[in-house]
């Protein structure tokens, strides 16, 4: 393929319970007279199971074979007009109210997430949200279990109402540092605060390995069934 010039679409496995490793780690292995044929100027498209996801990778893959055809409409590639079947068009989404959503304010960049979100969509209305002054902070039960290394005795600095009026959704946003430390302990009482009140929880996984992204059954299952 090199030799010939062939078009090449790289698609990698990130999740190491299927042999997966890093675009990094992949060049590492790669031959060096290969390397730049196989990685410069390209997008890597990162291969999910998620049904979601992976119609997505499914597309892009589609996407790069097609742009290596003849006869093919490369301005329509480019500018999005490719789609599948069923498809939902972000662009065409919109709200009809005020939507108030609230993220924890110890829930590392899950402030960042839901500022991205509300630049995108009109009517949406961000805040951060501590932990209760007057919350008793402790860690789950299973903690110990999924890889926290000490229960460290915390004293919360703030507080404020976590059932504000007319709120629609708590945001909580899953990345490698949620439930980490310091920080994690506040949020993990949150959460349990937030359960008993039975208000609407959306979970964000993030994706990006550059953003603290990892796979959701890394810890996610477990922690939210000790929650």
């Amino acid at each position: 393929s090199a030799a010939g010039g062939k078009p090449l679409a790289l698609c990698y496995e990130a999740n190491p319970r299927k042999g997966g490793l890093s675009i990094a780690q992949a060049r590492t292995e790669c031959p060096v007279e290969l390397q730049e044929y196989v990685f410069n100027d390209r997008q890597p498209i990162r291969w999910h199971r998620e049904h979601h996801f992976q119609r997505v990778c499914l597309k892009l893959i589609a996407q790069n074979v097609l742009a290596a055809c003849p006869g093919i409409d490369h301005i329509a590639l480019r500018e999005g007009l490719f789609y599948q079947k069923k498809d939902m068009q972000c662009a065409k989404l919109c709200f009809d109210t005020e939507i108030s959503v609230e993220v924890s304010a110890h829930n590392p960049g899950a402030a960042e997430m839901a500022a991205e979100l509300a630049s995108l969509y009109d009517r949406i209305q961000v805040s951060a949200v501590p932990v209760d002054a007057d919350a008793s902070l402790e860690w789950p039960s299973l903690w110990e279990s999924i890889g926290a290394r000490s229960q460290p005795t915390l004293r919360a600095e703030t507080s404020s109402s976590l059932d504000a009026k007319g709120s629609s959704a708590f945001i909580l946003y899953l990345n490698a540092s949620t439930f980490v430390g310091d920080e994690g302990l506040r949020l993990a009482t949150q959460m349990r605060s937030l359960l008993r009140r039975k208000r609407v929880i959306v979970l964000a996984h993030e994706n990006d390995g550059a953003l603290g992204g990892c796979e959701f059954d890394r810890w996610g299952l477990r922690l939210l069934q000790t929650l």
